[in-house]
């Protein structure tokens, strides 16, 4: 995800949907930036992530998805860091890691292996 995009020498602003290697996704850009809702999709048309960005830097909740439709991932970003809980799953919906972060540093983590 490129954090900057020109279109005719300009900071490009609106929606760009772009393929994937195993999808596609929207991004909306503001000024060159990726800003507001980011969504990929895998190939079967299945949600894969959602993710909020401001001024190009992840900020917000980020969500990713399995290719089944669960919940893989849940996390929150301020300015670009993980800071607060990130939860993973397996692809069968269980809960398998729970971490805490502060301004992008790993405070605690719990959990079982899932791979």
């Amino acid at each position: 995800k490129d954090n900057f995009l020109y279109l005719g020498g300009m900071p490009f602003t609106g929606l760009l949907k772009k393929k994937e290697t195993d999808g596609y996704a929207e991004l909306n850009y503001s000024e060159g930036h990726v800003h507001g809702i980011y969504k990929s999709f895998y190939a079967s048309g299945r949600i894969k992530e959602v993710s909020l960005y401001n001024e190009g830097k992840l900020n917000g909740r980020s969500i990713h998805y399995w290719p089944n439709g669960t919940k893989k991932m849940n996390v929150n970003y301020v300015d670009g860091e993980m800071d607060g809980i990130y939860e993973e799953w397996d692809n069968n919906g269980l809960i398998a890691k729970m971490k805490t972060y502060y301004k992008g540093k790993l405070i605690s983590i719990k959990g079982r292996a899932i791979y």
